[in-house]
């Protein structure tokens, strides 16, 4: 038997090394090194030609240099704003803060930072555009190395980590300047690799990158993102606890694991004690701590709410359930900035934003890739039964979902903010999708290690039907896309672009208009706004067929891996 085995390595060594062209213990590199590069050339513009991201968060941000200079000048510790409403705390805000001598790791950090930044001929470049691309960076070897723990191929891997710095939202926080938010989510794969380790075997290598991962977050100083971050591992924790026990296993390693990462905490909320019990102390006196004074004057203020935010106010970004169409179509809501040229403004090229739906205003759609979601559904259709980490990923991304609907589809985000602590204090509903931006990547590399086992071992002859239909349905549906243009156009204007969602559209570009001159724009804009819905469309129904006729032939057999 011990023969066989052996024989049986050394016969897998010899089908698969001819094949390869680069030795396989290079492929990690490799596949980092092409994520980096990527990177690099997507950010071209902003590295090479020394160009950085204008957005209103980023001017403000810019804002507090003033504040920052008068401090170092005359050296006095950056606690208190004295130029806005005659004062306020800007260590306690969370906006500035003094330097912090007794953080080790955080002088390591900042001297590591600056020595990188000196490099730089752009200290703007480096801080607005480098500084946050070596986070995706970060965010993808993570991604990585947590796709490689859960089993997955290094290819596998690879199109994980790439899926996730390209095909989410979080490429555009770059451009709008949310880079707490990078860094928090950068991190988040980190934490729960190394809570996946902990379970297995206690090492004093993996608490402290525990603690400094913890920290990392910490600094970021992002309590909302914090907060998911903090309910995605107790979620985690609850659904391993609930299976372990259903399956009478040993919960040592998870109990263990618990006690580490609540050890590791403890210390992070140790370190940064300083930071943040301002802050809880000044929570009362804002507005994430009371009413509004002019709510309290006019009696207008909630009795079930004595504390938090404006239930209004903080549902302001909630997020539909039609737009979870925009995961796939990005511009069924009309998308957000895009670039226009035609009859409305003569030719020349100028920025709209298109979109209209139910949020104020955003930059783009929370587009995650039609190949990505397709192999995420496969991921688990195939998974969840077997896989405990897909049954948390499924859960942690429709609670995120079903949180971030806010107003839209308050069945859930109204427990949270009306009865989980501290909840109330946070705004933005839609940024919890971070979490279903986070999980579906690794969910669509299980897809994809599904369909490649199932070229190993055979597809049921159900799967191959599966995928024969879904092949022909897409194909008939693009085909569909093509011929019966109008009636689509007259569906999507009936359904989505109606008139009231087209003068939000106008009225935020062109300001308020006469009827008279309503009516002249309106077909333009209309027209803009479909075809690139239309194109849209076109791209996932195409995307889709093809994928579904790969799968299809790989079943039969008609394609060879190899």
């Amino acid at each position: 038997m011990a023969e066989k085995k052996k024989a049986s390595k050394y016969h897998e060594k010899r089908t698969i090394t001819p094949n390869e062209l680069i030795n396989p213990k290079y492929h990690s590199i490799i596949y980092i090194l092409l994520i980096v590069l990527a990177l690099l050339v997507f950010f071209n513009e902003a590295l090479i030609n020394e160009k950085i991201f204008i957005s209103g968060d980023i001017v403000a941000f810019k804002s507090w240099s003033a504040l920052s200079e008068d401090a170092k000048t005359q050296k006095v510790p950056l606690l208190w704003n004295p130029y806005i409403f005659s004062g306020m705390p800007g260590y306690a805000s969370l906006n500035v803060g003094p330097e912090r001598p007794f953080d080790l790791i955080g002088v390591i950090k900042d001297f590591i930072i600056n020595t990188i930044a000196s490099l730089f001929p752009s200290r703007e470049v480096f801080d607005i555009v480098f500084y946050m691309v070596f986070y995706l960076i970060i965010m993808a070897i993570g991604t990585y190395l947590l796709s490689r723990q859960l089993g997955m191929s290094k290819f596998i891997s690879f199109v994980v980590a790439f899926s996730m710095v390209f095909s989410t939202f979080f490429i555009v926080w770059i451009t709008v300047g949310h880079q707490t938010k990078i860094i928090t989510m950068a991190i988040f794969p980190y934490l729960l690799l190394l809570i996946e380790k902990t379970q297995k075997k206690l090492r004093l290598i993996h608490l402290i990158a525990l603690i400094i991962s913890l920290w990392l977050i910490f600094s970021a100083s992002h309590i909302q993102m914090m907060f998911y971050i903090y309910l995605s591992v107790g979620l985690y924790y609850l659904t391993y606890l609930a299976i372990k026990i259903f399956k009478k296993e040993n919960l040592i390693g998870l109990i263990r694991s618990a006690i580490l990462f609540v050890f590791a905490t403890i210390i992070s909320i140790g370190i940064f004690l300083d930071k943040y019990l301002p802050v809880f102390e000044y929570n009362k006196y804002s507005i994430r701590g009371q009413p509004p004074i002019i709510e309290k004057i006019q009696g207008r203020s909630s009795e079930t709410q004595k504390s938090g935010l404006d239930y209004d106010y903080a549902t302001q970004w909630s997020f539909s359930p039609g737009e979870v169409l925009t995961f796939i179509i990005p511009s069924t809501y009309g998308f957000g900035w895009r670039n226009y040229s035609g009859v409305l403004t003569g030719g020349e090229t100028v920025r709209l934003n298109t979109y209209f739906g139910p949020m104020p205003f955003t930059d783009a759609a929370n587009y995650l890739g039609g190949i990505v979601v397709f192999l995420a559904v496969i991921g688990v259709i195939f998974n969840f039964r077997k896989e405990t980490f897909v049954k948390f990923l499924t859960f942690l991304t429709l609670l995120s979902l079903l949180i971030s609907f806010g107003k839209e589809f308050p069945l859930i985000y109204d427990l949270f903010f009306y009865y989980v602590p501290f909840f109330n204090r946070f705004r933005v509903p839609s940024m919890i999708l971070s979490l279903v931006m986070f999980s579906v990547p690794l969910l669509a590399g299980y897809g994809l290690n599904s369909i490649l086992n199932f070229y190993k071992n055979g597809f049921p002859e159900k799967t191959k039907i599966l995928f024969r239909n879904l092949t022909i349905f897409s194909l008939a549906l693009f085909v569909f896309s093509i011929i019966f243009k109008n009636f689509i156009s007259d569906i999507y204007r009936s359904l989505f672009a109606t008139d009231r969602a087209l003068s939000i559209v106008i009225q935020n570009n062109f300001g308020f208009v006469n009827q008279e001159l309503f009516n002249r724009i309106l077909p333009y804009v209309y027209q803009f706004i479909f075809d690139n819905f239309l194109s849209d469309l076109r791209v996932f129904l195409g995307l889709s067929t093809i994928l579904s006729a790969l799968i299809y032939l790989l079943s039969l057999r008609k394609i060879n891996l190899n």
